[in-house]
């Protein structure tokens, strides 16, 4: 039997912070990072490795802005860029008066929104803020290569691309050189009498870890974990799908930020392909007219470019290895050809050198994650972090790090916990949103 002060179950961007701060606020802490796999290799390894700060509320706004803060802290210290690029986010509508959009921006920015109506004002270096471009000529002027469809963007200046993978690993290395442990196993059991008792299987061994705090940053096997404990999470696993290929036409440039087609579309189709479609049932969905959302980046230093879509909504088992939409790609390609005229060039034709993947966002109803305690004592979440895990990761591992050693915890703790759902006013500011800013 083993023993320690804090459990982290699940070694991916979230839990791999949670155990680097528990360390980073009490070096003497025991604290032990639990995974059947090597850190990073779940849902962590198909992050789409984006950040920004726009989120629909105030709230999840001021938890993102916390995270990029932090992250920004570790690169200084380490003397590395965990940011690939900080080109923003691109949200692009036929609207030329998107209303509900520019009046959550007014609430979430305030005066750091900026209209524009010709190139001269717009500052090309802002880090922060909220630039408004409107009208065909300007949009035109400043992004030649978007269709015809844009009348307006919003460009989130505080966003871009970051290497998940090389800021989780900077947080182990430093775990480990305070002497933080791992255990390499499957948690098969979890009891709770005066502390925990965690059982943990590997190579057909089990070996018992007993512990006073077990923080619960399984991902898609969160759900499942807290069942042994009996606790219920308003939790499901949604599987979303993206790919990559190389751009030998060189269609996206590179300079492009993220971009976002915020408007419901209907895929073009020949009518043998839509008569096709339509005798599948499975399939169907896709001759009607679907969600927007569909985003775009240049990928890596080569001619690379990512797609994603978010719009499966059908919650499913979690699994290590998921089974993807083969057609998924060409779907993908078909919708954010609207946008980007040029990748038309590819339907039919999908390059081969593509890369194909997919992940579950791990999500609440309403897209907040479930941070902090729970009714049984000393079990704490780290989990609902669906699509944001990368960009969230530092102040969810930061706040539970304050709950565990008793340190002041940042004002939107309790909307981030279990707690919200008896805050009848915060949901309902939720709930007339409409938006959940999911992507």
């Amino acid at each position: 039997m083993k023993y320690t002060d804090v459990a982290v179950v699940g070694a991916g961007s979230v839990g791999v912070a949670c155990a680097y701060y528990l360390k980073q606020f009490s070096p003497g802490l025991k604290v032990t990072l639990i995974d059947s796999h090597a850190p990073l290799t779940l849902t962590s390894a198909h992050s789409g490795e984006n950040y920004r700060n726009w989120w629909p509320h105030p709230t999840m706004k001021r938890f993102i802005d916390r995270s990029l803060d932090l992250l920004e802290t570790i690169e200084s210290h380490s003397g590395r860029s965990m940011r690939q690029n900080a080109r923003g986010y691109l949200l692009c509508t036929a609207s030329k008066h998107p209303d509900a959009l520019l009046d959550n921006l007014n609430a979430t920015f305030g005066r750091a929104v900026r209209f524009h109506r010709s190139m001269h004002s717009i500052e090309k270096d802002s880090v922060d803020g909220v630039d408004v471009l409107q009208g065909k000529t300007l949009i035109g002027n400043c992004y030649p290569q978007l269709g015809q469809h844009a009348q307006t963007l919003v460009h989130i200046r505080r966003g871009g691309a970051l290497d998940s993978q090389l800021l989780a690993n900077t947080m182990l290395e430093q775990y480990a050189q305070l002497n933080g442990d791992r255990i390499s196993g499957k948690v098969v059991g979890v009891e709770r009498d005066d502390n925990f008792k965690i059982d943990i299987t590997s190579n057909n061994q089990t070996t018992v870890l007993r512990c006073q705090y077990m923080v619960n940053a399984a991902g898609p096997f969160a759900i499942a974990l807290s069942q042994m404990l009996g606790v219920s999470l308003p939790l499901s696993n949604v599987l979303q799908q993206k790919v990559s290929f190389e751009d030998s036409a060189g269609v996206i440039p590179r300079a492009l930020p993220f971009t976002i087609d915020l408007d419901p579309i209907a895929l073009s189709w020949s009518d043998e392909e839509r008569a096709l479609l339509s005798a599948d049932k499975a399939m169907q969905f896709y001759t009607g007219t679907m969600p927007g959302a569909i985003h775009c980046r240049p990928e890596g230093q080569g001619q690379w470019v990512k797609l994603g879509w978010a719009f499966n909504t059908e919650a499913s088992r979690a699994v290590r290895e998921p089974v993807l939409n083969d057609e998924f790609p060409e779907i993908v390609l078909r919708g954010a050809s609207r946008l980007h005229p040029g990748l038309q060039r590819y339907v039919g034709a999908f390059p081969g050198r593509s890369v194909h993947y997919g992940g579950f966002y791990t999500m609440t109803d309403e897209n907040w994650p479930l941070i902090g305690n729970t009714d049984v004592p000393g079990y704490l979440l780290a989990t609902g972090l669906s699509g944001f895990g990368s960009m969230a990761a530092c102040a969810t591992g930061e706040l539970v790090a304050s709950l565990v050693t008793g340190d002041q915890v940042e004002s939107y703790s309790d909307d981030l916990s279990l707690a919200r759902y008896a805050n009848r006013a915060l949901m309902h500011e939720i709930a007339v949103l409409g938006d959940k800013g999911l992507l």
